[in-house]
């Protein structure tokens, strides 16, 4: 699927006024990107380490380092499969006006939608605490690169809320609106803590 894609490809189809790849998966492109970038960062730190002294400053980064793997993959798993989630609401919303049943599979394609990039977020949630130890263990020109997958994360994470909110806002359950948009304003909280 997309993620086969030559980078300029997917660029240009990003582009172009299909309906995908849009926002939702190009969210997920930046953060796996992000995730990357720290990988690449942790990579570095434990090279460094392991032929010092300090060993000891990087206990635990090999479990860092395997979480960041398997968020990475995620994340760039996630690129088709938010593809996949909005495809179903767009085949949803292309069903004849009046048609039996298509009230129900709009609805069940927006909560698919809104649920895929509400998991996202979260994954990305992990991230981000993933990215805290390394702040303390990388040092000098390497942890710009950091800060760079710092800003990724965070764009990544506000694209993914709001094409979360995007398909909660059409939903026509209002009780699982009113507690899915508090669910959204709460992993918001935490990317802030």
């Amino acid at each position: 699927m997309h993620t086969d894609f030559s980078l300029r490809r997917f660029v240009q189809e990003l582009a172009s006024d299909k309906p995908y790849p849009g926002g939702g998966s190009a969210a997920c492109l930046v953060g796996a990107l992000g995730v990357a970038l720290s990988l690449m960062v942790g990579r570095i730190v434990q090279k460094r380490k392991k032929k010092s002294d300090e060993k000891q400053k990087i206990k635990g980064l090999d479990s860092i380092l395997n979480d960041l793997s398997k968020l990475q993959n995620a994340a760039i798993r996630s690129v088709d499969g938010d593809i996949r989630s909005y495809k179903k609401v767009v085949q949803a919303y292309s069903l004849k006006k009046g048609s039996r049943g298509r009230a129900v599979k709009i609805e069940k394609a927006l909560k698919g939608g809104y649920l895929f990039q509400k998991n996202f977020a979260a994954t990305l949630l992990k991230a981000k605490r993933a990215q805290k130890y390394l702040e303390r263990v990388a040092q000098g020109s390497i942890a710009s690169d950091l800060i760079l997958s710092k800003h990724f994360l965070k764009a990544s994470f506000l694209g993914a809320i709001q094409t979360a909110r995007i398909n909660l806002e059409y939903m026509k359950d209002k009780v699982f609106r009113d507690r899915e948009s508090k669910t959204l304003v709460s992993l918001a909280k935490q990317l802030e803590r």
